[in-house]
């Protein structure tokens, strides 16, 4: 499966696995502080890094800036490096020009910094593909404006070699993309928003959406999946709703889950009845009291382990027994009763009254 990954600035320096076997994608962030050019542009504060400006910047001061920072990519010598405090794509020319070692190429937009400085970033195409890129606005309070945050999205798997790999670019930015370079067949259609579809050698595909997706079948859909399936959804709600049918649930061996971290489990069961079946023990467990809110008929023995407290009632068409011998008689019941007058008493028999 392709690697592919987004890059956002960030301060970060960290290698990963590269499309060739053992090889390293390196990977360097470098603040290159305040790298201006000599012109004053009256659209930016940069005045006092222009020619006769606060900084006594010259073009010799200049030029040797630009030297010590191609010494410092070459001491990097990374596959990709990311700079901020850049002024415009002509520092970022002077200083690729000025490095040698690699050809790197620039990806650079103009930022609404008040001062100028933009954030870049300098690949080598050997290396990898970019399969898309664009600014993001950072937005801050006050309505300050500061330099945006470059967004990369980046393949390290693609290995296009010419005259095998096919690519049309329209004025806008879409791409499509036929590589039929031995290997790493590939076909790529990017929408300039970046979203795209791929397949790749192997037959896998990617699909990304960056914003929302919809789906219409008019008839029937089958997935058949021979691996996992994982559905994540990150901040949202999950609805399925089935006008008319039934909905199945099969496992044929295995078990069935469901946690609940914060939160409550409700079913409505507006019309029908609910059935519950299973060969083993049933256990309902609860750290608080178990409710039942309607008529229940137990067939069977209703064995309860610890005490039991009515506050209405008990109907029994039978008798209670108990293991001590001791238990009433629901159904007929003898009690002493008074003589009238006498004082004495005598044993009655009768059934009790109902009204009494």
């Amino acid at each position: 499966m392709k690697n592919i990954f987004l890059m956002i600035f960030i301060f970060f320096a960290f290698s990963c696995k590269n499309r060739e076997k053992d090889a390293v994608l390196s990977i360097g962030f470098w603040n290159a502080e305040n790298l201006f050019d000599l012109i004053d542009d009256p659209d930016k504060r940069d005045e006092e890094f222009a020619l006769n400006g606060r900084k006594n910047v010259t073009q010799e001061i200049y030029d040797l800036k630009i030297k010590n920072c191609s010494e410092v990519l070459r001491d990097l010598d990374v596959d990709i490096v990311g700079l901020c405090e850049v002024e415009n794509k002509n520092v970022l020319n002077d200083l690729n020009n000025a490095f040698i070692d690699r050809e790197y190429k620039i990806i650079h937009y103009e930022s609404p910094d008040e001062r100028g400085i933009d954030n870049a970033l300098l690949y080598d195409p050997k290396k990898f593909e970019i399969i898309s890129s664009k600014p993001i606005v950072n937005k801050l309070e006050g309505n300050d404006k500061t330099r945006d945050i470059l967004y990369d999205f980046v393949d390290v798997d693609s290995a296009p070699v010419y005259p095998y790999n096919k690519v049309l670019q329209s004025e806008s930015g879409h791409v499509f993309e036929i590589d039929d370079t031995v290997g790493k067949e590939r076909i790529n259609v990017h929408h300039r928003s970046g979203t795209f579809h791929e397949i790749h050698a192997d037959g896998s595909e990617v699909t990304r959406v960056v914003n929302s997706n919809y789906t219409a079948i008019l008839k029937d859909d089958k997935v058949y999946i021979a691996g996992d399936a994982d559905l994540q959804v990150g901040h949202g709600n999950v609805k399925i709703t089935v006008n008319t049918g039934n909905v199945d649930m099969k496992v044929l061996k295995g078990n069935v889950s469901s946690e609940i971290t914060e939160g409550n489990l409700k079913a409505d069961i507006l019309k029908g009845t609910t059935d519950v079946l299973s060969e083993g023990k049933i256990t309902i467990t609860g750290n608080n009291t178990t409710e039942i809110i309607s008529n229940t008929t137990v067939t069977g023995t209703l064995h309860v382990t610890g005490k039991q407290t009515n506050d209405s009632t008990i109907h029994a068409k039978g008798d209670i027994s108990t293991d001590a011998g001791n238990a009433p008689t629901l159904a007929t019941h003898k009690h002493l009763s008074t003589g009238q007058g006498t004082g004495t008493g005598k044993l009655n028999t009768s059934k009790p009254d109902a009204s009494a």
